[in-house]
This record gives structure tokens, sequence and C-alpha cells, in this order.
């Protein structure tokens, strides 16, 4: 009997079920038992030499961790121009869903209706700001279109300016979207008809360090009230 060398890095594309893609993992050119070598690397006796793709992504996800759905619950929260209070919404509500345990159920984007900023990263003070109040975000200012709307379930907007820019863009785009208030949720503000000025939430673009503050401090109260209702709009 020839000895069975040890098995090599040598590296082939194994389809992953259920995924549509290729997975590449080392493979045993020797026969299934280790006595006669493999006639081609496409052989059938060729074997990973840890469990194939779909076992071990199905271990995965049956061993405790969260597990992604297919199609998530969409949000975007949209201001102006994507540099002060949209990004401060995502930062905020992406803390606040992994906190619920919401994250692989939920996702989170930001943009803004205008185009000045595009590229360019949030505002000075926005990222101070929630960095002082122990959130994160990496952040690239976006401009929304019609586009997007097929993607959304829910558009948060900031103020009544936002509200009219978006509905109108929304109407042009013929989805089906949800279109609300960011400080609708506050549990404190509810039962105002949208879109109301007493639900904005006032551009600091110009303002102090304690103008964004106090943004944050709007949009923490008002993603706790969101947050709050998620397990029902994801069930």
């Amino acid at each position: 009997m020839v000895a069975a060398p040890a098995v090599s890095n040598h590296l082939v594309d194994r389809p992953v079920e259920g995924l549509g893609t290729t997975c590449s993992c080392p493979v045993n050119r020797w026969g299934p038992l280790g006595d006669t070598p493999n006639i081609s690397e496409g052989s059938p006796y060729d074997r990973p030499v840890f469990p194939v793709p779909s076992l071990w992504i199905k271990d995965f996800f049956t061993s405790g961790y969260p597990q992604p759905v297919p199609n998530p619950y969409r949000i975007t929260v949209i201001c102006l121009g994507n540099i002060c209070r949209s990004p401060i919404g995502e930062a905020v509500l992406r803390d606040r869903i992994a906190n619920a345990g919401l994250a692989g159920q939920v996702s989170v984007d930001s943009a803004g209706t205008g185009d000045w900023h595009i590229g360019q990263g949030a505002n000075v003070k926005s990222i101070t700001t929630l960095n002082q109040h122990g959130y994160e975000l990496d952040h690239t200012a976006r401009q929304i279109t019609p586009s997007w709307f097929a993607e959304i379930d829910l558009a948060l907007v900031m103020d009544t300016s936002n509200y009219a820019d978006v509905s109108a863009l929304i109407e042009a785009s013929g989805a089906q979207v949800e279109l609300r208030m960011m400080r609708a949720f506050d549990p404190a503000l509810r039962g105002s008809t949208e879109p109301d000025p007493a639900l904005d939430v006032p551009d600091p673009y110009h303002g102090t360090m304690a103008d964004f503050v106090t943004v944050l401090q709007m949009i923490e109260a008002a993603a706790d009230g969101l947050v709050s209702e998620l397990p029902l709009r994801v069930s």
C-alpha cells in the first residue's frame, strides 16, 4: 500500500449550498481510504480537511449565533446633507438595535436629499458628539434618489422639509414605503399628526457643540421608542 502524504494546501472552489456562491477549501488528493491517489483534482474522492461548507455553515447558524434573515427590515435615516443629523440617527439606531438583539433582522443606513456633501465624511461635530457619548460610525455622505425606495421599508426624516422632499421622491419611485418623522417615535411626542414642525430635529450645521448634543438627545429618545416597536415590525 502506498502511504498517503500529508494533505496539501491546494485550494478548490466548492459550491456553498443555499448561498449561491463558492467557497475555497483545502482538499485531500488521495482516495477516501487514503490508499489510492485520486485520478484528477475534480475526482469525487476529493474531500475537504474540515466539514463541507454546507455543513459547517449550518452548524454555525445553529450553535447559538444570531441568524441573519434573507430580507432584513430596512431603515434609512434621511436629513438634508447626510453629514449632521442622519449620521447621528444611523449610529444611534444601530447601537439600540444591536443592544436589542435585532442586528441580524434590521439594517440601517442614511442619506441626504441634497448633493452638496456626497462622498464626504460626517460633520466633525457630529463625530465628536457621537464619540463622546460612546457611539461609533464610519460614514460617507450619500444622496437618496427614487431608485432607493424599492429597497427601503421605513424612511425616517428629520424635519418637515425633509418630509416633503422624500414624499415627492417616494411618489416618483412608485414604491410602497412607510414615511415617518424621526421624533414621532419619541414616546413623549406620540399622537402628533405628521408632518408637524413640533417633531422637527433642528439642523445643527451652523450651531455649537451644545446644539449637536441636543440633536443627539432628541434622536436617542426617538430611537428608543422605535426599537421598542421593531419586534412587531420584523415578525
